[in-house]
């Protein structure tokens, strides 16, 4: 689990870094107020950053999960109102016939 984020997070650097190159292309501001590029280039710059913190932290973390993903234990009863079987309730049916 922990390889599969490490290759998700250099895949996810990469495509930023191309957008930053991208954004970089079109200007980031220009008389009237943010250019073309200037959205682009300030996402892609935070969405490295992000990226770069989960990578520091997934390196620095150990992998101790060798179970299930799923939580364990015991499974909660059902509510009353989803029984397994289909029975009309008296109510529905009487503003059913009314209406």
């Amino acid at each position: 689990m922990r390889r599969g984020r490490l290759v998700a997070c250099v895949c996810m650097l990469g495509i930023f870094a191309a957008a930053v190159v991208t954004s970089l292309d079109y200007s980031l501001g220009d008389a009237l107020g943010p250019g073309p590029g200037f959205f682009p280039f300030w996402l892609s710059l935070l969405g490295a950053a992000l990226t770069v913190a989960i990578l520091v932290e997934t390196a620095r973390s150990h992998d101790v999960a060798t179970g299930s993903l799923l939580p364990t234990g015991r499974r909660p009863g059902r509510p009353a109102a989803c029984s397994s079987r289909w029975q009309p309730q008296p109510h529905c049916s009487s503003r059913l016939a009314s209406g």
